[in-house]
């Protein structure tokens, strides 16, 4: 008897246990289909950020032609061959500069209305002749206000009206995993548009330039995209692009730019003085690690160790010496 009640109460719950599977699968499917569309919303959201950031820098960033003449071509330049008198119609005519001139494209940023661009020192080191295309097609050619090798730096100025300069960022604010953009124009092509994430900071030794702090990005740049703009997803310029590693020319996965607050510096003492002003030292320093504190018998990690001084400079004058831990100083 008890057998039997047991299989009735069994038989009762049947359809409660029925109803609460299919309820389940209901909220499984509610929850996968809601995440779905939000999904989809958020890759939507992103792709119009991307659209607008790109339409809104676009205007800001020129392609730069730059071109030297070969030493050779100079020192004939003006020249006149007098077999072209005697045999006007045996020789052919002479053409100066074929075939002895060294082109390079790059890019360039519009940082004010009067006509300045930055752009990257090695895009327009030891041109003759420079000639900025802006966005909408118009060309003109460009006077070299003054460049920075040290940190490959450059500030060239055209003749133009119209002009839409870009809005710079604050890269000390950056994150690494910040999404940011790269614009340039890449093996002749115009106003390209690659992105990625900032994928570290404040790198050194890399042997770009004298003065670094670069930032790394595995955004595409390669070796026409330099001098153009890195840009957060608020359409700031947060950094701009430089050397590729190695310096093959070819993007291998990872690029770097120079940080804005960097350029922003090095920018207004161009455009100020044609140079840039720095306070220098002439030393050489590196941090103390825990190795060095135990190796010197230091009580903290705190200090520079001297590692080298160069000759007759202020450091030098002071008596500082190579191997010397500074601690502290005065000023």
């Amino acid at each position: 008897m008890k057998q039997k009640q047991m299989r009735v109460k069994i038989s009762n719950n049947r359809p409660l246990l029925d109803c609460g599977l299919f309820s389940i699968c209901i909220i499984t499917i509610f929850l996968v289909m809601s995440s779905c569309f939000y999904e989809r919303t958020a890759n939507g959201a992103l792709s119009e950020t991307f659209v607008s950031v790109a339409k809104n820098i676009k205007p800001s960033v020129v392609n730069i032609r730059s071109t030297k003449v070969s030493k050779r071509d100079k020192l004939n330049k003006g020249r006149r061959n007098p077999f072209n008198d005697l045999f006007p119609r045996n020789l052919p005519r002479e053409q100066p500069g074929k075939g002895s001139e060294i082109d390079y494209q790059g890019s360039g940023v519009i940082i004010d209305k009067k006509g300045y661009i930055v752009t990257n020192d090695h895009v327009v080191k030891g041109a003759d002749e420079m000639i900025v295309k802006l966005y909408d097609d118009r060309e003109f050619k460009a006077e070299l206000v003054g460049a920075d090798p040290k940190t490959d730096i450059a500030v060239l100025k055209i003749d133009a009206e119209d002009l839409k300069p870009a809005e710079f960022g604050n890269s000390d604010s950056l994150e690494v995993g910040e999404i940011v953009l790269a614009i340039g124009s890449p093996f002749g092509f115009e106003q390209v548009v690659t992105s990625g994430v900032i994928s570290a900071k404040g790198r050194p030794n890399m042997r770009i330039a004298g003065y670094e702090s670069l930032l790394l990005t595995d955004a595409a740049i390669n070796s026409n995209n330099t001098g153009g703009p890195l840009v957060n997803l608020q359409g700031k310029v947060v950094g701009i692009n430089t050397t590729i590693i190695p310096q093959t020319g070819d993007y291998l996965g990872i690029s770097f730019a120079i940080p804005i607050n960097i350029v922003r510096k090095v920018a207004e003492d161009l455009i100020a003085y044609g140079r840039v002003t720095r306070s220098w030292l002439g030393v050489t320093a590196q941090p103390i690690t825990p190795q060095l504190q135990e190796i010197l018998g230091l009580k903290s990690t705190i200090g520079a160790l001297v590692s080298s001084i160069e000759p007759n400079s202020p450091a030098a004058n002071a008596g500082l010496k190579s191997g010397d831990v500074v601690v502290e100083y005065d000023g």
